[in-house]
């Protein structure tokens, strides 16, 4: 092989681990979860935030009941016991039972408004845990395929850099400093396949004998226009 063939072949390789290193830094982005899984996640949160909050009003509304029918049996007694002899205690007594019956009536619309609000917040978070179960599990199946996926990348990787290892020591000095300083002036790539007669990445067509010293010269050959190594193979 060439000097220059195996500059190329340096090339395909090094292009090759930079897409590898690209896909890979994508998929460790895809593995963070997507934001759909995100948002299902927060709206179960929510959800269920939702059926606390519920729940924890209808308890309290239930004790105050509890209470309040205590205080009114305990007044009925009194006012039926025949204890309280005073007409003026037993007008006030009786008033006393009216007002906690009207709380009490005030109260049950309080809970059956709760009861309701509960129950749409239970069927709330069973909608939300059904969604967040759904993105979840097709989640697991994607995340799965992407640790495959960067598995592969990361063998390839491997091989990639135990085949440069190999073709590096065949390169002089001179001309593997050359091609690193391409490589890094023009972004990753420094060395360019002729196609029907002009360079295969910009498109110019060198001179009739540019492009016989890049065929027939020891020493690599750049393209007078976008100063990359000409492979003429």
């Amino acid at each position: 092989m060439s000097a220059v063939g195996t500059l190329f072949r340096l090339q395909q390789l090094d292009t090759e681990r930079d897409r590898l290193r690209a896909r890979i830094k994508a998929i460790d982005g895809l593995l963070a979860g997507p934001a759909e899984l995100r948002t299902t996640t927060a709206a179960l949160q929510a959800a269920e935030k939702a059926v606390r909050m519920a729940s924890a009003a209808a308890s309290t509304i239930k004790d105050e009941h509890t209470a309040l029918d205590n205080k009114r049996a305990a007044s009925e007694q009194r006012l039926y016991s025949g204890s309280v002899k005073i007409p003026k205690e037993l007008q006030d007594l009786q008033r006393e039972i009216e007002s906690l019956a009207e709380r009490t009536r005030l109260l049950e619309e309080r809970q059956l408004t709760g009861m309701l609000e509960e129950e749409a917040a239970e069927a709330a978070r069973a909608a939300a845990a059904a969604a967040q179960a759904q993105c979840a599990a097709a989640w697991q199946l994607a995340a799965a395929a992407l640790r495959t996926e960067r598995e592969a990348c990361d063998a390839r990787i491997s091989a990639v850099a135990a085949e440069r290892t190999l073709l590096t020591p065949q390169v002089s000095p001179i001309h593997l400093t050359l091609y690193e300083q391409v490589r890094t002036a023009k972004n990753g790539v420094a060395i360019t396949r002729m196609l029907e007669g002009s360079c295969g990445a910009c498109g110019i067509a060198p001179s009739a004998t540019r492009i016989q010293e890049a065929r027939n010269n020891p020493d690599p050959v750049k393209c007078g226009n976008c100063g990359r190594i000409l492979y003429a193979a």
